[in-house]
């Protein structure tokens, strides 16, 4: 075990030094399964059903968010949407048009939402490449099946309101209007949007979303905008100490219908019986709470079993203890980072200081990567000496899942990219991929010559059997009982 150890963390190396590839070994039925289904995909890829991936656009779901991203250039423009998991069944689809405009389209009982994302040119771009811009707008407007919300960074100064603009713009606005402004407002007038930075009262220094890199000058150029501006309740700045960014973060408050939920949720909160502590108390009071358990002349088999049920959960509640997550970072490496911070949100720093936030940059990198780097190594090796496998950490480390953003359908080249069509053709061609050929020819029929077979009442010895069996990794039923509590204590059942 030591070696194998050794040899994963120095994966990397051994690759790239030797023509050997390093991975984890599969047992033959599993590999040959693989095989089958691999050339069941490629034949159905050739019928026309496929899984359309481009470079910079994905969709990425997290634990808590689903990410989408569209870019085109290394390192510069690109546009988003960051959506709270809780919100998953109310995407309808996503929309990319470029790498400075994409869309997405959401449904909330009674109401539909579309949120066009977008990114500007900046002052010094040709106006072709403007007039473009606002083009890839009104196509993401066509687009639209709902109320619009176009919002992000327009690079434009819109200054104080002029008369007639009250239809669009509110009384509280920031600074001097440019070229770029008076364009934006245009559009704004032409498409009935109104600018929602304007409609909230905030103070002066709550209203401006970017500044100079010498914190001299501040602007306003990030915008939210709304052809239904009564859906929202709030406008607000948010202030940045975290990041080194020139922008401050907007943040509106929409007035919408609860998520829809997709299924019944259980609770998750059952104790964590791999500490021994929780399994010392959980077998003591599980003891205590069996030897009260009795048969009585009114019970049947589901009474019974509902004693038993709540005698276990009793005596998991009672053994359980708040979870603490693991800290990655070392303390070393957050008193940098606060240091950083502090030097960041300093408006005026001597040369010293502007010395000494350049090293932080460097250094809080280093050792942010090397605590990432331990803790990703302490995972793998803590799975390798308790399972032998390093296939259950990766899946702890790798939680996030990835969408497909168009899928063509078999009959059609048209790409679907509506989230519940996608559903659909997916769940058939896998449907239809795992059915079982024979399934439908070898059918049971009863006849009333066939006598029914006696039922051998089940005993003790078959129960332990079935216990020692339950897989500990799988997640409980509805009774939220967890595996590993029948199998930490086989005797007591």
């Amino acid at each position: 075990m030591g070696l194998k150890i050794k040899i994963l963390r120095n994966k990397k190396k051994f690759e790239q030094s030797t023509p050997y590839y390093i991975k984890e070994d599969f047992p033959p039925e599993i590999l040959s399964k693989r095989k089958k289904l691999q050339k069941e995909v490629n034949k159905e890829r050739e019928q026309g059903l496929s899984e359309v991936r481009r470079k910079g656009n994905e969709i990425i779901e997290d634990e808590n968010h689903i990410f989408y991203y569209t870019g085109e250039t290394q390192g510069q423009h690109g546009v988003g949407f960051l959506i709270k998991k809780e919100y998953k069944n109310n995407i309808e689809n996503y929309v990319k048009l470029s790498e400075r405009v994409c869309l997405l389209n959401m449904k909330f009982d009674p109401i539909k939402i579309s949120i066009i994302q977008v990114y500007a040119p900046t002052l010094e771009a040709p106006e072709e490449e403007i007039e473009n811009f606002y083009d890839q707008i009104e196509a993401a407007q066509k687009l639209s099946k709902g109320k619009i919300i176009l919002m992000g960074d327009f690079n434009s100064k819109i200054g104080q309101r002029k008369p007639l603009e009250n239809t669009i713009m509110g009384p509280y606005c920031y600074g001097i209007r440019n070229t770029r402004g008076d364009k934006l407002l245009k559009y704004a007038l032409a498409n009935k949007f109104t600018i929602i930075n304007t409609t909230f009262k905030k103070k002066l220094k709550n209203l401006w979303t970017w500044t100079s890199p010498d914190k001299q000058y501040k602007n306003q150029i990030d915008y939210i905008m709304s052809n239904c501006p009564k859906l929202f309740s709030n406008m607000e700045i948010l202030k940045n100490d975290i990041f080194p960014t020139d922008h401050r973060l907007l943040r509106s408050t929409v007035r919408l219908g609860k998520p829809r939920r997709s299924r019944t949720h259980f609770s998750e909160d059952h104790t964590d019986l791999t500490y021994e502590k929780n399994q010392q108390v959980y077998i003591r009071t599980l003891q205590e709470k069996t030897h009260q358990i009795q048969w009585e002349d009114s019970d049947n088999i589901e009474t019974f079993y509902i004693k038993i049920k709540s005698a276990i959960k009793q005596s998991l509640t009672s053994a359980t203890l708040k979870k603490t997550k693991k800290d990655i970072l070392t303390e070393e490496t957050k008193q940098q980072l606060k240091r950083r911070s502090a030097l960041q949100s300093k408006p005026c720093k001597n040369k010293e200081e502007k010395e000494e936030l350049t090293g932080l940059y460097k250094s809080t990198n280093k050792m942010l990567r090397k605590d990432y780097e331990k803790y990703r190594i302490g995972i793998i090796e803590n799975n390798l000496l308790t399972t032998g496998s390093q296939k259950k950490a990766y899946k702890q480390l790798n939680a996030e899942k990835r969408w497909i953003p168009t899928l063509k359908t078999q009959n059609t080249t048209d790409k679907l990219q509506t989230r519940k069509e996608i559903i659909n053709i997916a769940s058939n061609f896998y449907q239809n991929l795992y059915q079982d050929e024979q399934s439908n020819k070898n059918t049971y029929e009863k006849t009333e010559k066939q006598a029914e077979p006696p039922v051998t009442p089940f005993d003790v010895t078959e129960i332990l059997k079935s216990i020692d069996k339950l897989r500990t990794e799988k997640s409980p039923g509805p009774d939220n009982i967890p595996n590993l509590s029948p199998k930490n204590r086989k005797k007591t059942f």
